[in-house]
């Protein structure tokens, strides 16, 4: 492990090199965005910030983040589980400590693709100042989040015009979220509608561990299975087999760093068929088995 990071950072992601203690695994670059894993190295105190809209996701083990802001030195405490997502506006300050390395996949927007996203919206606080927003557990940021990463793995052509268009879900989002309005998106055509959107993702997340077959949701929908399954793949981007197998390998992960749970016991907790199916839709997903997966966090 490096040593501690720098005391003072304001970090352009946008730019060739990043300061000493940030190190990039692999990532997306873009005219107004970057999609990213990196490396961040262990800090005690460091006063953190930079020029782009941030989603932070951590990308391994738990670990605690301790961080105020300039305005108020009272420390927070979060224990950050895997997956657990942060928003840092741009230009906004904080303090943070942690106290290992920690691996972190990160979104950055300028603020020019945060204004044109939201300028047909009333004026919010979210483009700079503002924030930031810790521990955010939101099944749709967490998809947007998930999709953007996705990228990563299967680089293509479209890119372009594909990740402008996640990353002005993300800002939407984060202003419905944060910004003290309500926000009418535009819905796709076909699609389920927002309302029924949100009913079935959280149905999905809160019965992952049963048997969640096509006929099953669209019966909750209120919908034909030929019906639903066309009108989710168009909301969501996937079909209602790989959102829930994404979800059931996104919560695989962070049963896996509890060493005590076999392989077995995580296969049928969540909801698969037998430990090789597990294994098998986990190396597909990951493209390492779940054991290996394990043994190199562990």
């Amino acid at each position: 492990m490096n040593d501690y990071m720098d005391r003072y950072l304001f970090v352009d992601f946008m730019a060739d090199a990043l300061p000493a203690g940030i190190t990039t695994q692999r990532r997306i670059r873009q005219r107004h965005l970057i999609v990213g894993q990196y490396t961040l190295d262990r800090c005690h105190e460091i006063r953190f910030g930079s020029p782009q809209f941030l989603l932070l996701q951590n990308d391994g083990p738990p670990h605690t983040l301790t961080w105020h802001t300039p305005g108020n030195p009272t420390p927070n405490r979060q224990h950050v589980k895997l997956g657990e997502i942060n928003i840092i506006p741009p230009e906004t300050i904080l303090y943070a400590s942690w106290p290992e390395q920690i691996s972190t996949f990160i979104v950055a927007l300028t603020p020019n693709f945060v204004v044109s996203t939201l300028k047909t919206f009333p004026p919010s606080r979210i483009v700079a100042g503002a924030g930031p927003w810790i521990g955010i557990d939101d099944p749709m940021l967490l998809n947007i989040s998930a999709v953007l990463r996705g990228r990563l793995d299967h680089r293509s052509h479209d890119d372009s015009t594909y990740l402008p268009l996640a990353g002005n879900l993300l800002i939407t989002r984060a202003y419905e979220l944060f910004a003290g309005h309500t926000v009418r998106q535009p819905l796709a055509a076909g699609g389920l509608g927002l309302m029924r959107q949100r009913h079935i993702l959280a149905f999905i997340d809160g019965r992952l561990q049963e048997s969640l077959t096509l006929c099953r949701l669209a019966r909750e929908a209120g919908l034909s299975p030929d019906h639903f399954g066309r009108a989710f793949r168009i909301s969501v981007g996937l079909s209602p087999l790989q959102y829930i197998t994404q979800r059931r390998i996104s919560m695989a992960k962070e049963a896996l760093l509890t060493p005590n749970r076999t392989i077995t016991d995580i296969a049928m907790a969540l909801g698969f068929a037998s430990p090789s199916h597990f294994s098998d839709a986990f190396r597909k997903a990951t493209g390492v088995a779940p054991s290996k997966w394990r043994r190199e966090r562990n």
